[in-house]
């Protein structure tokens, strides 16, 4: 492929924060030499990694035109390239400030967003963004605002609430509570120790004919799919859950979703232990259901985490980021991280892990011309597994766990004036 030149700069980054982390020199050194292999490896960026600055590519810019609120207009969606002038398929424009997507991800990221090709519209209720400083859970967005989005170069998520379907986001990671950067600095060693468990998953998903979107993102894997609100799944959810509400921007979640949502996070309590029993004995570190704190390891206290906090949480408050946006958590924990490092990281990507190895995948999502094309055969669908769910229900409502999770809501709480004796 012939490459046309581009531009860029370096952008100081501030990022508050009263963390600071201690280093070796050794380990110092050992992220140096990581940092000259990833140099050596690409043609494409040619350029160096200043210290303590953090790299933005200068694009071209986007314009999307939206009619209301969660309505997207397919055809602007996906006339513009991003990128800047990477290749020679890419048109002229004018150039800007942000690193935005190719025609090819944003249909990707309408895919993602549950949007239908004839009308326009997305069932995802709302968009969270963040930059290098916070990713900020507090501020909804309304998908209309996605242009802005992409213009000021946001890591994008979209909210697992739908109005469509209940979605599932099972995420596992690594996770060390003594050296967090160690996922950045060491991927392949990273992803290695996961591969039990992801393996696990993914053949106890097909057990039950779950096939979900897998997605790769700076520490893990996600596994995304939905289960239409109009399934026999999603009841016999709803007759396991039990009600709640919620209700951000005036808008409610109704009774139904909010009991299905509960039930469907006590069957995923049951598939995360399954995976741990079944994985945990042929794994180098400790498996947990979250991210639980464990005894020193090789690398300090490492683990993986079955992560399914998500359904401690009410459903309008969680999101899922969104494939070929950008991963900036080692940013936006830098002072945590140790700034040395994450200043001098490659930019990551959250894709998906189509037809290829994890070896490969974390080449892909660290080199944004391989995203880009990538994107051109990889799609964003959330797939439906509401037939696979009815199995996995089926198991555990079978099992024990089932049988706690009946016992325990069945018994009625004390009184509140006793609880301060409790």
């Amino acid at each position: 492929m012939n490459l046309i030149p581009f531009d860029f700069r370096f952008e100081q980054a501030t990022v508050r924060g009263g963390f600071s982390y201690h280093w070796s020199f050794s380990g110092l050194r050992v992220f140096r030499s990581f940092v000259e292999a990833s140099r050596t490896e690409k043609t494409t960026l040619k350029t160096t990694f200043g210290k303590s600055r953090f790299l933005n590519f200068i694009s071209t810019p986007v314009c999307l035109e939206f009619s209301e609120s969660r309505q997207l207009d397919l055809q602007n969606l996906s006339s513009r390239p991003a990128f800047g002038k990477l290749t020679n398929e890419c048109v002229e424009g004018e150039v800007k400030d942000g690193l935005l997507f190719t025609p090819a991800i944003k249909a990707r990221i309408a895919e993602f967003l549950g949007t239908a090709p004839a009308s326009g519209s997305a069932t995802c209720i709302f968009l969270i963004t963040g930059n290098e400083h916070q990713l900020n859970h507090l501020k909804a967005r309304k998908v209309s605002e996605l242009p802005a989005c992409l213009e000021q170069d946001f890591e994008i998520c979209r909210s697992l609430w739908d109005s469509a379907s209940l979605l599932v986001d099972l995420d596992i990671e690594y996770v060390n509570f003594d050296f967090s950067a160690e996922p950045y600095l060491h991927p392949h060693r990273a992803f290695a120790l996961q591969e039990v468990v992801e393996t696990t998953v993914e053949k106890q998903l097909l057990n039950f004919g779950i096939e979900p979107l897998h997605l790769l993102s700076g520490r893990g894997h996600h596994f995304i799919w939905r289960i239409r609100r109009d399934s026999r799944s999603f009841d016999q959810l709803k007759t396991l859950g039990h009600e709640r509400t919620a209700s951000p921007g005036g808008a409610e979640i109704d009774l139904a979703l909010g009991a299905a949502y509960h039930g469907l996070g006590q069957a995923i309590e049951y598939l995360a232990a399954e995976v741990k029993r079944l994985s945990a004995g042929f794994s180098k570190i400790p498996v947990e259901l979250t991210a639980v704190e464990v005894g020193p390891g090789e690398r300090g206290r490492e683990m993986i985490s079955l992560d399914i906090s998500e359904f401690g949480d009410p459903l309008d408050s969680r999101s899922a980021r969104v494939p070929y946006s950008r991963y900036l958590k080692p940013q936006q924990q830098k002072t945590s991280l140790g700034e040395q490092f994450i200043d001098n990281l490659p930019p990551i990507f959250e894709i998906p892990q189509h037809e290829m190895s994890v070896t490969k995948a974390l080449r892909v999502m660290r080199d944004p011309e391989a995203v880009a094309e990538l994107a051109q055969r990889a799609a964003g669908f959330v797939p439906d597994c509401s037939a696979g769910m009815e199995t996995l229900i089926s198991s555990y409502t079978a099992s024990a766990l089932a049988k706690f999770h009946r016992d325990f809501y069945s018994t009625e709480p004390d009184p509140p004036e006793s609880w301060p004796n409790v």
